[in-house]
Parts: structure tokens; sequence; C-alpha cells
């Protein structure tokens, strides 16, 4: 009992001279995305609490999914030479994090006890989040967390913000170039809003066709559609508008029929009529994809970072 004792004790003061002495490089750092693609967190020295690192990860596996951005987040004690800049933009280059087509990776550093700390952002994503607003997240959220010492706050709110910035850019796309709920939800609104149109109106002309053939003057020729409009009526609704010409006598008439039905259908189909019920079977399947793998994205070192 006592030997088990002492090789428990020995392993763990092992253990902590190792997370207190090492300097991680990018080649010694594990990258758990490679395994999981849902865990964009390397903690190795578990310096984040889990709830907050699950919360990051479900994050940025969402950020991903929607908007293509491949973000990964590293705490730990100590960084190569005391460099949060350099591992980073070695670690960015290492990997190719992000997509070659839209380079939109984002990389945050933070080293505890090197007390250092750094945002790093891919080519496609300096418009997004230009060295003004990580500066900002940086000064005002993740800073004052920092100098108390609450990684856990620090790191969490700084996620959240470039998350939501990055979320608000519609020009970013998925990796797989999908629209997300939302706009998937518009589009397929709009889609059936022009079919029902498009039956409405070929409708609206066989009816007219059927109920116009004879003329009602020399009752020895069929009328012609010579023209068509839509306006629209003093009770607010449209109508198509068909006028007549007898090819025999010359007889003209018009005739208006009433969109207003199909308009009542369509208004139940629009494009937000959906709601985010019908999106929700396509999302949330990153938690099972397995491992990750990068897409060669490059960084010209935008971003911002500092001491505390």
């Amino acid at each position: 009992m006592l030997r088990k004792l002492f090789i428990f004790l020995l392993t763990l003061s092992a253990l902590s001279c190792f997370s207190e002495t090492t300097e991680w490089t990018p080649k010694n750092l594990p990258m758990v995305y490679l395994k999981d693609k849902t865990q964009h967190v390397c903690n190795p020295e578990q310096i984040l609490s889990k709830a907050t690192t699950d919360s990051i990860n479900n994050m940025l596996t969402v950020l991903e999914e929607k908007r293509g951005v491949q973000a990964i987040v590293v705490v730990v004690g100590r960084v190569e030479n005391a460099d949060a800049y350099r591992f980073g933009m070695d670690l960015a280059e290492h990997y190719g994090i992000g997509s070659k087509e839209q380079n939109s990776g984002l990389l945050i550093v933070l080293a505890t006890k090197d007390r250092k700390y750094q945002i790093l952002t891919g080519t496609g994503l300096e418009g997004t989040l230009p060295d003004a607003i990580c500066r900002r997240v940086e000064n005002r959220l993740m800073v004052p967390a920092l100098k108390r010492g609450d990684w856990d706050e620090a790191m969490f709110t700084s996620v959240k913000a470039l998350s939501t910035y990055c979320m608000g850019d519609k020009s970013l796309v998925n990796s797989n170039g999908d629209l997300d709920e939302d706009e998937l939800s518009q589009l397929l609104g709009l889609i059936i809003f022009g079919f029902c149109a498009f039956l409405g109106a070929i409708y609206a002309v066989v009816n007219a066709l059927r109920t116009r053939r004879i003329c009602p003057q020399c009752r020895n020729s069929k009328l012609k559609v010579v023209k068509t409009r839509i306006e629209r009526g003093k009770d607010k609704h449209l109508y198509k508008v068909f006028s007549y010409r007898c090819k025999k006598c010359g007889y003209e008439d018009e005739k208006k029929y009433s969109l207003a039905r199909n308009q009542a259908h369509l208004r139940n189909v629009g494009p937000y009529s959906f709601g985010s019920g019908w999106g929700r079977g396509f999302s949330g399947g990153g938690g099972f994809g397995g491992g990750g793998s990068f897409g060669g994205g490059s960084f010209g070192g935008g971003g911002s970072g500092g001491s505390f």
C-alpha cells in the first residue's frame, strides 16, 4: 500500500514539474482538434475548467459550421521563448489553420506563466476582425480578467465576443459553402413563393382563355388575348387584366382576375414562415464527426496581443 502511494506521489510530482518547466512549441503541443473536430481548445495543463472548455468548444464548433471560421484556443503555462506571437504564427503555419479558399483561421493564445496573450487572424478574417476590434476585446474583456487571475472568464468572454463579430458577417460561409439555417429557410420560402405565383398566373391565363372564347358582338370569331398587365385595385388587391380583341369585327374587351386568393396562400409560405424548427434537423452533427482537419489557411500577422 505504501509502495503504491509512493509511486502515485512520485508520478504526480513528475507531472507537476513537467508542467512547470515545459515550454510548449507547435510540435509538442497536443492538437486535440485532429482527433475530435469539436475540440477547439488545447488545454494540456488543465488551466481552464472543464465547464469553460466545453462552452468554448461548443461556441467554436457552431462558428465553424455556420461561418467556416476554424478557430483554435491554446491555454498553457509557457511557450517557447515566452513569445506568444511567434508561437501563434508558427503554430498557424505548422498546421495551416483555416481553409485555403477563405483563409478564415482564428488563433487565440494565452501563456499564463509568461503572462502573454495573443489573438491572430487569418488573412481572410482581417476585415471581420481588424486589429482594432481584437485590441478592444483584449482591453475590455480579456486583460482585466487576466490581471485578476481569472483565466476562465478571460477566455470565455473573449471567445464569445470574437464569435459574435464573426457570426454577424454573412460574407463568411462554412467550409462546404452551404447557407446557414435562416438563410436556407428564406431561400426555400422564396422558391415556393415564386413557384406558387407561377402556378397562379398559369391558372388565371387558362381560366381567361376558357371563359372568353366567342366574340359577344359578331358571335362568329374567337376573342384573342392581345395584352396582359397586373394592376392594384381600389381594394388594394392585385389583379391580372386581360385585353381581348376580335379579329373579325374588331370588338375589344377587358377582364380582371383577382390574385387575392393566391396572395393569401403565398403569405402563409413566405420566407419567414418555416421558423427555426425546419432547419434544426441539419445542425448539431459536429459532435459525432470524428477527427478534424486543417485546410491550409494562411496568416499575415493580423490581430493583437500583449502582456498583463
